[in-house]
């Protein structure tokens, strides 16, 4: 007599819906719904759209959906609780590339994430010179703008939030004036703006002007590569005036969100620097955060630091990229002849253990260290490479194993992390 029971709640769930997340239950009936309990009998309460609750037993569900709820703290998920504005994935596959949840369930990266709880991804927004590859990331920046096109769709569709990584021109070689390449990338900066409006996409929530800038991710006037034949100005002083060109460009395309500075490391001395070069349209450090340091630090105690740097100069901290592996690449005696510690940018005295599970632990503590921050100054974090797993771009040769997937594309644990943390999203039809 209890199945019954349960078809009624689904079918009152499928009805009137909420917020949320996707689910199936164990007929293949796919509902959207917000769940706002996890009762320690294995039920979970559902909240409607009008405010009443459905209760449904785990085993209503498949096996996917299960493991999400027994992920869940039990009790009132709701309750005095903040979540994360900005926590998702930056994915590298195309959107017709497939993925799986532990069920065989068929997924693009984005919607595979969103199933899993994140409500944002990062996207990258090229300047259209030909040779601006960014790494190898796209063959070009035509290419690399329908890589983001094909991916603000699903966005659109799934309603997830989005930072967006601005990539500006590199000079040519026949063009070393530098005013000239400022006045470029302003241009550049405000028709992406216009762009995202003229798709009819929402505009990103925080624009960062290129990639770990500290480390010549942004323009080649800033990484040695044309400043040492000027011989005029340090390669800071065009650093600071580009990212005074492109702030400019994207308030006068009409974005009022946040503007982020994206650096390797904690680096006080070069914040400092850009705001007495007269830089400070900016709101938030974003910060690549790897699981790694000197011997007896903790990432706790890094963020404590970077909390510091945040709180002096009043901004936000954002994660912009961090990643842990979930198994060590080569054999313990590869390892011990070769001195790498079986992952990029990675090692094992920075996480709880290496592992499925404990890749996830790593995004948790993560989260947590940022909701611990006093005034709300965590606003999110993304991983990275989350979907480069083998086959899917040339840095899975030495990421593969810090991907959310195996090599199969199977969704890891640390998947379903996202949802304990992340700001539910208005409801959205899900994209497979």
């Amino acid at each position: 007599m209890k199945q019954p029971a349960v078809t009624i709640s689904l079918l009152l769930l499928t009805s009137s819906l909420c917020l949320a997340r996707m689910w199936t239950d164990t007929t293949g009936r796919e509902v959207e719904a917000d769940v706002v309990k996890v009762n320690p009998n294995r039920t979970a309460v559902f909240k409607t759209n009008r405010g009443k609750t459905v209760t449904v037993p785990f085993s209503a569900f498949v096996a996917a959906d299960v493991a999400y709820l027994e992920s869940l703290p039990t009790g009132d998920l709701h309750a005095e609780e903040r979540r994360l504005p900005l926590l998702g994935v930056s994915p590298y596959s195309e959107v017709t590339t497939m993925f799986y949840d532990e069920s065989g369930r068929e997924f693009n990266f984005l919607a595979l994430a969103h199933h899993g709880g994140a409500n944002t991804t990062r996207v990258r927004y090229y300047g259209q010179n030909k040779d601006n590859t960014m790494r190898g990331l796209a063959k070009d920046g035509v290419e690399g703008n329908r890589i983001l096109w094909d991916r603000m769709e699903i966005v659109k569709e799934l309603g997830l939030r989005t930072v967006c990584t601005l990539m500006p021109s590199k000079p040519n070689v026949e063009n070393r004036n530098f005013r000239v390449v400022l006045a470029r990338i302003e241009k550049e900066a405000k028709e992406s703006v216009q762009d995202f409006k003229k798709r009819g996409y929402e505009l990103p929530k925080m624009y960062t002007i290129g990639n770990e800038i500290n480390h010549g991710g942004m323009n080649d006037w800033c990484d040695n590569k044309v400043t040492p034949k000027l011989g005029d100005k340090g390669s800071r002083y065009y650093m600071t005036e580009i990212l005074k060109a492109a702030a400019r460009g994207l308030r006068a395309g009409g974005f009022r969100g946040y503007i982020g500075v994206h650096i390797d490391r904690t680096w006080a001395g070069f914040y400092h620097s850009i705001i007495e070069g007269g830089f400070t349209d900016w709101q938030v450090i974003a910060q690549s955060f790897y699981p790694r340091g000197k011997p007896n630090d903790t990432m706790a105690r890094q963020m404590e630091r970077l909390h510091g740097i945040a709180k002096e100069l009043d901004k936000k901290i954002f994660i912009m990229e961090t990643a842990a592996p979930y198994v060590l690449s080569g054999t313990p005696e590869s390892r011990a002849r070769s001195g790498h510690t079986g992952a990029q940018d990675f090692h094992p005295d920075f996480v709880r253990e290496v592992s499925p599970q404990g890749q996830a632990w790593h995004v948790e503590d993560m989260c947590e260290l940022l909701l611990d921050l006093p005034d709300e100054r965590g606003l999110g974090l993304l991983t990275w490479g989350s979907d480069c797993t083998a086959g899917i771009h040339r840095f899975a040769i030495m990421t593969w194993n810090r991907a959310q997937v195996t090599k199969e594309r199977v969704a890891l644990p640390s998947i379903y992390s996202f949802g304990k943390y992340a700001e539910p999203l208005k409801s959205h039809k899900q994209t497979k």
